[in-house]
């Protein structure tokens, strides 16, 4: 499931989006808003009014630049490694249900760890994964990884053979 696979950066940009909608209607506030004297009994100024959506938009867009900016660095590394990380077989050590939710329904993270040429032991996850996809892993099953062979410990999941059959460069 791609949706899942990229979760962060679809979180992260419709929270972005959200938050700049916000920030835009609080400019409309401050720009169209009709200057309301303060002295008047009962009015609200529009730095009042314009409030709400000025802090919903900072905080929205802030949360949701973080999360997509760490979604499209995790993509990119992950097609550096399809492109020149060296494939090796992991061992599944856990398999996990994470704390996202989409659609009421929980994502799940297959964990496992990989040895380097220099016989480091190493660890990653899956990344989201649908329950069923990830419940079809067992723990100690053998899978397949690629990591960078300059930096042994930044890798990504291919999970069975079918997927691992991508050629390194």
């Amino acid at each position: 499931m791609e949706f899942t696979r990229h979760f962060d950066i679809w979180f992260g940009g419709i929270f972005f989006l959200i938050g700049t909608a916000a920030l835009g209607v609080a400019v409309a506030l401050f720009v169209f808003w009709p200057r309301i004297r303060a002295d008047r009994p009962g009015r609200r100024n529009r730095w009042t009014v314009m409030a709400a959506p000025l802090i919903c938009g900072l905080v929205f867009t802030l949360v949701g630049g973080g999360f997509m900016g760490y979604g499209i660095q995790q993509y990119q590394v992950e097609q550096r490694l399809l492109a020149s990380g060296v494939t090796e077989w992991a061992t599944v050590v856990d398999i996990e249900r994470t704390g996202t939710r989409v659609n009421g329904q929980y994502l799940w993270q297959v964990r496992y760890e990989y040895r380097d040429p220099f016989g480091r032991i190493h660890e990653g996850s899956s990344g989201y994964l649908d329950r069923r996809e990830a419940q079809s892993y067992r723990i100690g099953e053998t899978v397949y990884v690629r990591y960078d062979p300059a930096a042994p410990a930044t890798s990504i999941w291919l999970g069975r053979q079918d997927r691992a059959a991508i050629p390194a460069g």
